[in-house]
């Protein structure tokens, strides 16, 4: 961990390339996985009732 950090500070420009591909496949896989629980659910009110806040929910959107 302590080597990883000196060649990031060593190298700037791979430590920010690095960082922007493992964020970027988070973000597609984080997207695959909303994509697959909204295929899953059972309706449009499932989250929200699910777990007894949809008066919070109603406030926040």
């Amino acid at each position: 961990m302590i080597v990883l950090g000196m060649i990031g500070i060593a190298f700037p420009f791979f430590a920010f390339v690095t960082s922007a591909l493992v964020f970027g496949w988070i973000f597609v896989f984080a997207g695959i996985a909303q994509i697959i629980y909204a295929f899953e659910s059972k309706g449009a009110g499932s989250v929200q009732c699910r777990d007894g806040k949809s008066t919070d929910f109603g406030l926040i959107v």
